[in-house]
């Protein structure tokens, strides 16, 4: 998961964390890698728990995994 410094959010105000009065609408970034099988099962759920947001799909190539199975 990643916090943004900065976004417009779905009003399209800006919202910083160079401010704080108007800094607890920051854009979120969670990325999670697995199977597409197990990703295409987590959409449904997903769709349910996000509010307002954008779910994104790409493919990834894994080059190394640290020996990790």
């Amino acid at each position: 998961m990643l916090r943004g410094i900065e976004g417009f959010g779905p009003e399209h105000h800006l919202s910083t964390d160079r401010i704080p009065d108007i800094s607890e609408n920051l854009p979120l970034i969670v990325e999670i890698v697995d199977s597409g099988d197990h990703i295409e099962a987590l959409l449904p759920w997903l769709d349910r728990i996000v509010q307002r947001g954008t779910i994104t799909l790409a493919p990834v190539e894994i080059l190394y995994d640290g020996g990790v199975s």
